[in-house]
């Protein structure tokens, strides 16, 4: 039996088991996704359909000395909808941020966080998400630099967010902020009710409705809670199952507008940011924009540093016949 500390070669079928805390790392399922997308992108007449349906066909790994398998060489295609490539930039994301976190809260002990989700109405096609989506990064930068907020807020990590409703085929576009505050915000007059968040995200996008916002702190001070707020920033952009399910002719039809729709509405699109305190730390620290195409997706940073490599290795190439990774 595999346990969370080693792999298993299995004679019989030599397919590809790896294992971190406990789990299975989901290196099959999506490989999957990714041929699903990968075979969209060519009904879509999309030229980087060939780079896509390369992504990770094969995966190197060192085997390190407490039997689990580390990463070492791999090629990603790094597109944005790509399910592979989304797995591998939230889990970098998380543990970037958290580094990141971490430093903020030596430096101001004091501080505290909020989590905020601004949302505005769905979007109808490609276009209007597309503006949606770049009217997000401006107005949250308009909303933290407003009289109420600049003299409290001491940072933010960002990530927006796109959910499909595929019974009247809009997109719900919406932004997580994981708000670092100063702790006068809660005392003094500074705090901010529900109330006025929504019309300060009212005015900064220029809204002639109430919008919808969500604010809650983080509570306690540990950082469980922290990492929480954490996980739900680096959240994927898009969930795969809004666009990779395959039923009938309709379905399908259905999926081929959703791609299409979301492949030009994120085009070059900065999904995730960091600002204040956040961006200064993330500077000093020497780490990249996960967005970047530069982003380097092979070293998550979830591994264990004092793992050490004992010099084997592990080659897992996919088969798209029998649609699993065997070595």
């Amino acid at each position: 039996m595999l346990n969370d500390t080693e792999f298993e070669f299995e004679s019989q079928t030599h397919e590809l088991h790896d294992y971190r805390n406990g789990k299975e790392r989901p290196w099959r399922e999506k490989k999957e996704q990714n041929t699903v997308y990968a075979e969209y992108l060519a009904m879509l007449r999309y030229l980087k359909m060939s780079r896509v349906s390369k992504c990770a066909d094969v995966l190197r790994f060192a085997i390190t000395d407490t039997g689990h398998l580390k990463l070492k060489q791999t090629w990603f295609c790094k597109s944005r909808l790509c399910p592979m490539c989304a797995w591998r930039r939230s889990m970098k994301y998380a543990v970037d941020t958290s580094k990141i976190i971490e430093e903020a809260v030596k430096r101001e002990p004091k501080g505290r966080w909020l989590f905020l989700t601004l949302t505005t109405k769905n979007t109808t096609n490609a276009n209007d998400l597309s503006n949606e989506i770049k009217s997000y990064s401006v107005a949250l930068r308009k909303m933290l630099r407003s009289k109420p907020l600049k003299d409290t807020v001491l940072g933010f990590s960002r990530g927006i967010e796109v959910t499909v409703n595929k019974e009247n085929g809009t997109y719900n576009q919406h932004m997580h902020v994981l708000l670092f505050v100063k702790a006068s915000y809660f005392k003094g007059g500074r705090y901010i009710s529900k109330t006025e968040w929504v019309q300060l995200w009212r005015k900064a996008m220029k809204l002639d409705y109430d919008p919808s916002v969500d604010v809650r702190a983080v509570k306690g001070a540990n950082s469980d809670e922290r990492f929480k707020a954490v996980l739900e920033v680096a959240k994927y952009p898009v969930k795969s199952k809004d666009y990779l399910v395959r039923d009938d002719k309709e379905s399908l039809d259905t999926n081929l507008k959703i791609v299409n729709d979301l492949e030009n509405a994120l085009h070059r699109k900065r999904l995730t940011a960091f600002g204040g305190l956040l961006k200064v730390i993330q500077k000093e620290l020497n780490i990249e924009e996960i967005d970047s195409d530069k982003a380097d997706l092979i070293a998550t940073g979830e591994e264990v540093e004092k793992e050490e490599e004992t010099g084997r290795e592990l080659v897992a190439t996919w088969s798209h016949t029998h649609k699993n990774y065997y070595y």
